[in-house]
């Protein structure tokens, strides 16, 4: 049990919490009961094949859907009630540009926007367009820019002025491995020196795999999966026992949150400390059929969780 201590620092490094977010179009469920806290400096990865509700929760965060129910806090403040906090909050969802505008007077006109002075905006507009490597095309007009090129201006609004989280979607698309390193280094700065958060949703989950603190996983509006991610080994076990008697072993393991279950009589254990355990329980039965240790990667995890098939042994 968490002592006084210990509960007020962890609600200090607390950023966002949402309780119980639903989101619905008449009958149609986006969101089901979405529960997630992010913690200052924390880098999350948002998983989930197109329509898992990925890009709506972004959005609701924003403040540009509207929430069915539930409730969405940032540094304890109720966002719905509190609408001047979203400016300490960077975004890059389907962001577009004025092609009338240089690059630069892109960024004035948002930063003004969102409520940044002409004097901070001064010092930060040449600055970040520097981070993306846009200070040379800062008099062009975005009319003319790459796809790639008009993410990395995406990139830059979103980290213009103080931000203490960052709300990313799909920021790799488009970019080159330049600008894909770019933006790793810029999210790990911000994470590790500056203590910004990051929510990031991708596809890619190479650079999900190199940014990552944690996965979150979502899947029909729900989030399936919320785990702190490490590339480690992860023991696959194959038992012999199926149907009802391989139902009667799943009440044995106590810690269900380093074990995962599978339909076809495959338990995945998670933590190499327990793996003992897990074996003296399983031996003296005499039901292991296989065992297999391997590196689990971000893909194996998410097709996985998607699909809730084990691995063949």
């Amino acid at each position: 049990m968490l002592d006084r201590k210990d509960m007020w620092m962890k609600a200090d490094k607390l950023l966002l919490n949402i309780s119980h977010l639903k989101k619905s179009y008449g009958d149609k469920k986006i969101l089901r009961d979405i529960n997630l806290t992010i913690e200052k400096g924390e880098v999350v990865g948002l998983l989930g094949v197109n329509g898992a509700g990925k890009t709506t929760l972004m959005r609701c965060i924003a403040g540009t859907v509207p929430v069915s129910d539930g409730e969405i806090r940032f540094h304890g403040k109720d966002l719905s009630e509190n609408y001047h906090e979203l400016s300490r909050i960077g975004f890059l969802i389907r962001i577009s540009f004025l092609d009338y505008l240089t690059a630069e007077e892109n960024l004035r006109v948002l930063g003004t926007y969102a409520g940044i002075s002409k004097k901070e905006l001064d010092i930060s507009v040449p600055e970040v367009l520097k981070i993306v490597q846009l200070y040379e095309k800062r008099k062009e007009y975005t009319t003319g820019f790459s796809f790639g090129q008009q993410q990395r201006l995406g990139v830059a609004q979103a980290i213009l002025g103080k931000k203490d989280l960052l709300i990313l979607d799909e920021p790799f698309v488009g970019l080159d491995s330049s600008g894909k390193e770019m933006l790793e280094d810029l999210i790990r700065d911000k994470s590790q020196k500056d203590g910004t958060a990051v929510l990031l949703s991708s596809h890619d989950m190479e650079e999900i795999e190199k940014v990552c603190d944690r996965i979150v996983i979502m899947r029909d509006g729900m989030i399936v999966f919320d785990d702190v991610f490490e590339v480690n080994q992860v023991t696959y076990i194959q038992l012999k026992v199926k149907g009802e008697e391989f139902t009667a072993y799943l009440n044995m393991f106590p810690l269900k949150q380093k074990i995962m279950i599978y339909d076809d009589g495959i338990i995945e254990v998670k933590d190499i400390e327990i793996l003992g355990e897990v074996l003296n329980l399983l031996g003296k039965d005499q039901v292991i059929e296989g065992l297999y240790v391997k590196d689990v990667s971000v893909r194996e995890i998410f097709d996985n969780v998607v699909t809730r098939r084990g691995p063949e042994l």
